[in-house]
């Protein structure tokens, strides 16, 4: 052990030897006090060091004087997440943590003010283009747990809508992706733990449903959690009698790549021989085909969209998670290819124009198709609005919002569907007598067209 000598400043000349003593214990402890002081609340060792203890801290500082130098703080840490976040690299890099940079993100939202939004941002926008990786598991479900806490305990509880509870349903919904696909893609690192806990939060959630039931873009992303936490938490697959045979999909997959596998190398969406025994319906599949198509600038794209053409009644099918994965996949691929764009669009005219009252189709026609799920209509004007927004071309964008057609269209509501554009869908209104979920599709076309 180290021999600390305090010097000692005779001030008042010559003293006793037990005054001396005495003199020295007080400097000796007043000088460990100043080299090493405990923590006390508000004091850490580490001052960038983000605690639960910090977060009280700052929250309580806002009230008190100290509140400009807990922000300044707070915005370091703020700055530290988003270079461990990769946010101008895409999730990549060198000093890139993301788990850490998105447990700490969480942490910060717990801030008030303006940590809080600054906080939700980093993480909106790192979910959105970071890699999808099966490490990253165990803080998904963190930070899905967080998110269904703040949903079913604290948002709830306001008598308003709030625009944070629109953020954490986003969060939400990109997080509940994030483990769908992981879960579709056979990772194995779901415990039974995570699942039950994520569980209880489902069942919180599905009791709060009722309260955002005047807001179709919440209640999609709602429901959409609803739905992806029952497939992950009940591990299920994929029902065996909607699948067509591994013969057929082969023989499809030969057709249109004879000299190569459609997941060969030079793309991110190679799959393990492993994860073959999950099977996904032939709409899915035909539609992840001509992403690679587009992606590898395959010549045979052509024959693949008559594929997911031939496919199109699946989207009526009872679980409509599936159809919303496809028509996400299709929607990126029609941002950079008009043929995509067509296929899409005139998928969801015929789509749309099936709302017709139930009674008035066919008996063996009505056996296998029910009402249309408005949460398939809902996902398609989001895809829209956003290829109008960040197609990759000027004709792209033009064609999403005024269709195919190079007549100016007189602006006049239409009984009957012409086209799946923004400007069509803009001008149909359903008669009184259609599907319920029709009308809802209409009021989430109209909330698109403000955005």
């Amino acid at each position: 052990m180290p021999i600390i000598k305090v010097p000692v400043l005779h001030r008042f000349g010559i003293v006793s030897h037990e005054e001396h003593r005495k003199l020295q214990q007080r400097l000796l402890a007043k000088y460990l006090k100043e080299a090493s002081p405990t923590p006390k609340k508000g004091k850490h060792l580490n001052p960038f060091e983000l605690t639960e203890e910090f977060i009280g801290d700052f929250n309580y500082a806002l009230k008190t004087e100290r509140k400009e130098k807990f922000i300044e703080l707070a915005k370091k840490m703020l700055a530290r997440c988003k270079r461990r976040s990769g946010l101008s690299t895409l999730g990549s890099g060198k000093y890139v943590d993301l788990p850490v940079a998105w447990t700490e993100a969480v942490m910060l939202s717990q801030c008030k003010g303006e940590i809080h939004e600054e906080a939700v941002e980093i993480l909106l926008i790192s979910l959105d283009h970071a890699p999808i990786v099966p490490d990253h598991i165990p803080v998904l479900f963190f930070i899905a747990e967080s998110i269904l806490y703040k949903l079913c305990y604290d948002s709830v509880a306001k008598p308003y809508l709030f625009s944070c509870e629109i953020k954490l349903s986003k969060l939400g919904f990109l997080i509940f992706l994030r483990l769908l696909l992981l879960h579709f893609f056979g990772h194995q690192g779901f415990s039974e733990e995570h699942k039950s806990r994520l569980h209880v939060g489902l069942k919180a959630l599905a009791a709060s449903e009722v309260c955002y039931q005047l807001y179709p873009n919440i209640l999609f992303m709602v429901h959409f959690m609803l739905k992806a936490g029952e497939t992950i938490c009940e591990t299920a697959v994929l029902s065996e009698s909607s699948l067509a045979t591994d013969a057929s999909l082969q023989e499809t997959q030969d057709k249109v790549f004879p000299d190569k596998s459609p997941m060969g190398t030079g793309t991110s969406v190679e799959l393990n021989p492993e994860q073959k025994q999950f099977k996904i319906k032939p709409f899915l599949w035909h539609s992840l085909l001509v992403w690679v198509c587009v992606h590898n600038s395959c010549s045979n794209i052509d024959e693949v969209l008559k594929h997911v053409l031939f496919y199109k009644e699946q989207l009526h099918q009872k679980d409509w998670l599936e159809s919303v994965l496809s028509l996400m996949v299709l929607g990126e691929t029609a941002k950079l290819n008009m043929s995509c764009l067509k296929v899409l669009m005139d998928l969801m005219r015929d789509f749309i124009s099936s709302s017709m009252p139930l009674k008035n189709q066919q008996k063996s026609y009505k056996e296998n198709l029910s009402c249309w799920h408005w949460q398939v209509g809902y996902i398609y004007t989001n895809l829209l609005k956003d290829i109008c927004l960040h197609g990759i071309s000027a004709d792209l964008q033009k064609t999403a919002l005024l269709g195919f057609c190079d007549c100016v269209k007189e602006l006049k509501d239409d009984k009957e569907l012409r086209g799946a554009c923004f400007l069509d869908l803009l001008c149909y209104y359903p008669s009184p007598d259609d599907c319920k979920c029709s009308n809802i599709f209409v009021l989430c076309t109209k909330m698109q067209s403000l955005y």
